[in-house]
C-alpha cells in the first residue's frame, strides 16, 4: 500500500483545504523513494509528522492506492505499517549494562518513532550479539568437532556491521562487544588498527550507527511499510550523503516500502533516478503545496550538484551558468556540427539583445558599445574578466540560465 495523497484541513501551517499529492491516480509505476525539498519552514518536517501523528491536524485524510485500486479513508494507520526516523536524536551513548530480549521481536506491527534511539540501539547490538553467540554455542554443541560455518548460519549482527562497514568504507569497523568494569562496550577499529569506543566515535558516526541501526532492527517487519526520514544529512559528511540514497535501496531491495525523505542537502539529492525517485518541492502558502519536479536533465547520466541546488532549492552562481552554456554549445555542435563563432550556438544568437558596453584592459578600448544577447554577455563576463565594464544583476544572471536551460529541452 503507497501513500498516494494528504489532505489538511485547519493545519496549524497549512492553508486550509491543502493537498499533497506524491503521484497521481493514473500513474502505474510509483517510485520507491519521494525527497521532499524547499526552504526552512516550507513545512517538510509538518508534512511527516502529519503523515505519522494524527493528532497534528484536525482534520485529514489519505489517500492509498493498494492492488485492487485507490481509496481515500479518514487518516489511521492501524493496518499500515510505519517507521519515522526523525531529526530530533540524541546521539549520545547510554551505559549498559545487562542484556535484554529485546532482541527477538522482529515481526511486530510496527508504528513508532526515532526519539529515544540513544538507548535502544547500543543495547540492540549488545543483545543481538549475545543472542548470536548462544546460538553459535548451541550449534556447536550439537556438532561436536565441527567449525560452525557462520557464513550459513543466521547471525544477526551480520546484518548491522556489513551495512556499518559499507557506509564507513574502511575507516571504521565493527570489531566486538565486551564487559568492562561492569560494563558492555561496543568496539570499533579505525583504520590503524585501533580500538574505537562507539562513544568515541564522531556525530556523524554515531548517525549512522544510529539512524541505521533503528532501520536495520525493524527489517523483517517493514515490508509494506512507509518509511518516513527527516534530514539524514545531519553530521554526515559529504561522501556518505552522497552514499546514503543507493545504502537504503540495498537495505530495502527486497522490501516493498515508500521511502519519504525530506533534505535540505544536494548530495542527498544526487540519488535522484528517473522513474526510481522523484523530487517534490513543498510551499506552504500553496493549496497544492506540492511542485513535482521530477528527475533532473543533464548532459551526464545525473544532475549536477549546480542544477539540484537550482531546482530544489533556488540557488544559483556564474558556475550554473557556465555548466548550461558548455551544455548548450556542446548540444548544438553535436547536432549541426562546428559553427562561426561569431553566431556562438544556435538558439542563443536568436535570444533578446543586451546592449552592454565593454572597456578591454588589454587592448586600452574605452567604451566600446556592443549588442550581446544576455547568455553570451554573461558568458563573456565570466570568461573575460578584464573587460571590467560588463556587468549585469542576479535577476538578469536568472533569466538567462532559464533561456539556456529552455534550449537544453
Amino acid at each position: 500500500m503507497k501513500i498516494q495523497s494528504l489532505k489538511l484541513t485547519n493545519h496549524p501551517v497549512f492553508k486550509k483545504n491543502s493537498t499533497f499529492t506524491f503521484f497521481e491516480q493514473t500513474e502505474t509505476a510509483i517510485p520507491k523513494i519521494f525527497f521532499l525539498v524547499g526552504d526552512n519552514g516550507a513545512g517538510k518536517t509538518q508534512i511527516l509528522d502529519a503523515l505519522h501523528y494524527s493528532s497534528s491536524v484536525e482534520r485529514h485524510t489519505v489517500t492509498y492506492k493498494a492492488e485492487t485500486g485507490f481509496k481515500t479513508t479518514p487518516y489511521v494507520y492501524e493496518q499500515v505499517k510505519q517507521y519515522y526516523s526523525s531529526i530530533e536524536i540524541n546521539f549520545k551513548n547510554s551505559e549498559v549494562t545487562n542484556i535484554t530480549s529485546s532482541n527477538t521481536k522482529e515481526d511486530e506491527l510496527i508504528f513508532e518513532k526515532s526519539d529515544s534511539i540513544d538507548k535502544i540501539i547500543p543495547q540492540l547490538l549488545i543483545d543481538i550479539n549475545s543472542h548470536d553467540n548462544s546460538e553459535i554455542a548451541s550449534w556447536v554443541k550439537l556438532n561436536p568437532n565441527c567449525i560452525p560455518n557462520l557464513d550459513q548460519m543466521n547471525i544477526k549482527l551480520k546484518r548491522f556491521t556489513n551495512a556499518f562497514d559499507k557506509m564507513y568504507d574502511g575507516s571504521k569497523k565493527f570489531k566486538k562487544i565486551s564487559l568492562v568494569d561492569h560494563q558492555y562496550v561496543v568496539l570499533f577499529e579505525d583504520s590503524e588498527g585501533k580500538e574505537v569506543k562507539l562513544d568515541d566515535l564522531s556525530t556523524g558516526e554515531k548517525q549512522i550507527i544510529f539512524r541505521i541501526g533503528d532501520i536495520l532492527k525493524n527489517l523483517n517487519s517493514l515490508n509494506g511499510a512507509i518509511v518516513l526520514i527527516d534530514e539524514p544529512e545531519t553530521s554526515l559528511h559529504p561522501k556518505w550523503q552522497q552514499k546514503y540514497v543507493q545504502f537504503l535501496l540495498d537495505i530495502f531491495k527486497d522490501k516493498d516500502v515508500q521511502i519519504i525523505i525530506a533534505t535540505h542537502s544536494p548530495y542527498i539529492l544526487k540519488g535522484l533516478k528517473e522513474d526510481e525517485s522523484v523530487c517534490l518541492k513543498v510551499n506552504r502558502n500553496q493549496n497544492e503545496i506540492a511542485e513535482k519536479i521530477g528527475y533532473l536533465p543533464n548532459t551526464t547520466s545525473k544532475p549536477s550538484l549546480n542544477l539540484i541546488n537550482y531546482y530544489a532549492y533556488g540557488v544559483f552562481d556564474e558556475s550554473l551558468h557556465i555548466e548550461l552554456f558548455d551544455a548548450v554549445m556542446f548540444k548544438f555542435n553535436k547536432d549541426f556540427g562546428p559553427m562561426n563563432h561569431e553566431l556562438l550556438i544556435r538558439g542563443i544568437r536568436d535570444a533578446t539583445p543586451f546592449n552592454t558596453t565593454v572597456r578591454s584592459e588589454k587592448y586600452k578600448t574605452i567604451g566600446t558599445l556592443v549588442t550581446e544577447t544576455l547568455p553570451i554577455c554573461i558568458r563573456n563576463k565570466t570568461h573575460h574578466p578584464i573587460e571590467t565594464a560588463r556587468s549585469y544583476t542576479q535577476q538578469e544572471l536568472k533569466e538567462s540560465i532559464e533561456i539556456l536551460l529552455n534550449l537544453l529541452q
